[in-house]
């Protein structure tokens, strides 16, 4: 009699546990297919599941559809994390691989206990983030106060301690699947409880999660609907959680540093992000970068920083969302120095894998850049590490927010813009115009040919000067000629900033408001 085959064990993907993500998780017998979940995000990035079955010496993983990741070109530089009875490692590097044609990422684990769990990078869940809490409550002088509530009812927590003159803000997860930034700041918050003399000078306010629904429902969070969480500092903000921050930050009256902790892209590296270029000034760009400074001087072989990885392109958003982000409202309202941290969730500038000791030791030395702003350490020797140059042109009533390879100098009232096709560039109307009644009016003069203007009327309050979040545009095709020519701009969004978009001009394009 012939013997039937064995049948192979079965796996069962569980995703019954807090802070779980997949869109869906399917083994079949070539391996475990799963894609992530968009949630209300308009791209996907970050999950989390477990499987339950039989030990087996090597455990085959397919991530789908990765076409519909954020920055998916970057895929090649992930190396995923999973859980076993040792606790979370790196997933064996040599079995990655990212299959760009067919929006693929594979990669395979052992088994070796009858549960594993696997997700794209250490997970930060909210749980984590209560235990936090509850131990820093636990020292002389640490405050941690409910300041709000989440659409679904959570609580939104802030702690504080310190009573010095010099108050620091610091906040994390506005996207809930950016868990690296969550890591940098406990390192940090662990080291300020160690550090009395610091808190002699220093007052810390840190909210450790603002997506709080979205970090405790395992969501990737960038984007999402209604408004992104770090898009949602307008005159009338949507997320509860961001109103509370507002409301207690306006009840202390002071923001003198201010840190919003961020994940990139997953091919990017580690780098500072100050306020947008031409919205700040060049003497808060030379503090932002004298800080970062200090932190590559102190930042641990574990996870180094280089202020030279800045991206330019990621300070000069030219879309309708400009001037509403947490670090833009901050140094706006309260003159603060002002800045993202991007962690990178996967390997450092020199290659190395990341890890959460790495994340922790570059919490602790961003709070020895702030001890040496402070005057409470001295110095690190910093002379060796070049300052970035402020490269935007400083113009009257305009700002450059985007200038690829764009030349733009101010003649008298309007703006000379000269480029090369298909460069495409931005410039913003920096004073607030009031409601003509009917429509915006743009004049312009063109020698040679552009493939389009865009523009962007951007809503403003009166009364608080913030972004309303109401936009309308327009896109147009010009004609070259001699002299000037108008265009009407239809809006209803009453006082606003006008955001103008050259797209492929090749020759010479006069700008002004008529």
């Amino acid at each position: 009699m012939e013997t039937p085959p064995k049948r192979r064990p079965r796996l069962h993907p569980r995703l019954d546990f807090l802070s779980a993500s997949a869109q869906y998780v399917t083994p079949r017998t070539d391996g475990v297919h799963f894609a992530a979940r968009r949630d209300d995000s308009p791209l996907s990035m970050w999950w989390h599941f477990a499987l339950q079955g039989t030990p087996r010496d090597e455990l085959r993983l397919i991530w789908e559809h990765t076409n519909d990741v954020l920055g998916y070109s970057g895929l090649g530089r992930v190396v995923p994390v999973y859980r076993s009875d040792r606790g979370w490692r790196r997933v064996p590097v040599g079995s990655c691989h990212y299959d760009a044609p067919a929006h693929r990422f594979r990669f395979a684990i052992p088994m070796e206990g009858r549960r594993v769990e696997v997700a794209y990078c250490y997970p930060y869940g909210l749980e984590r983030a209560e235990a936090l809490l509850a131990a820093l409550q636990r020292h002389p002088g640490v405050r941690v106060r409910t300041i709000g509530e989440s659409e679904r009812g959570r609580p939104f927590r802030l702690v504080e301690m310190g009573h010095g003159d010099t108050h620091v803000w610091l906040t994390a997860r506005h996207h809930a699947g950016e868990v690296s930034g969550a890591y940098v700041l406990e390192g940090l918050l662990q080291e300020a409880v160690r550090r009395p003399g610091l808190l002699e000078r220093i007052t810390i306010h840190a909210a450790p999660v603002m997506d709080v629904d979205g970090v405790a429902e395992g969501m990737y969070g960038k984007d999402r609907a209604p408004r992104d969480f770090n898009r949602d500092y307008v005159a009338a903000p949507c997320r509860p959680e961001v109103v509370a921050l507002i409301g207690a930050s306006e009840a202390v009256g002071r923001v003198n540093i201010f840190m919003d902790l961020h994940a990139p892209a997953p091919g990017d590296g580690t780098f500072m992000v100050p306020v947008c270029e031409p919205l700040a000034s060049v003497a808060h760009w030379d503090g932002v970068w004298e800080l970062a400074r200090f932190v590559e001087a102190f930042a641990p072989p574990a996870c180094p920083f280089r202020v030279a990885d800045l991206s330019r392109g990621a300070m000069n958003w030219s879309g309708d969302l400009i001037m509403q982000t947490s670090t833009n409202f901050f140094q706006r309202r309260f003159d603060a120095l002002a800045m993202t941290l991007e962690t990178s969730y996967h390997r450092a500038c020199n290659g190395k894998l990341l890890t959460p000791s790495g994340w922790q030791a570059l919490g602790r030395a961003l709070l020895d850049a702030i001890a040496v702003k402070v005057g409470e350490r001295p110095a690190p020797e910093v002379g060796h590490i070049e300052l970035p140059p402020s490269l935007v042109p400083r113009l009257r009533d305009w700002d450059c927010i985007s200038w690829p390879a764009l030349q733009v100098r101010q003649r008298r009232s309007w703006l000379e813009i000269t480029g090369p096709d298909p460069a495409d560039g931005a410039v913003m109307h920096r004073r607030v115009l009031p409601d003509p009644g009917r429509s915006a009016r743009i004049a312009y003069r063109l020698e040679g040919e552009v493939r389009g203007l865009q523009v962007v009327v951007k809503g403003m309050d009166r009364r608080s000067g913030r972004p309303t979040g109401e936009v309308a545009r327009d896109t147009f095709g010009l004609t070259a000629g001699q002299d000037w020519q108008t265009l009407a701009v239809p809006h209803r969004c009453g006082p606003y900033v006008l955001i103008v978009r050259v797209q492929g001009l090749k020759g010479r394009l006069d700008l002004r408001t008529a």
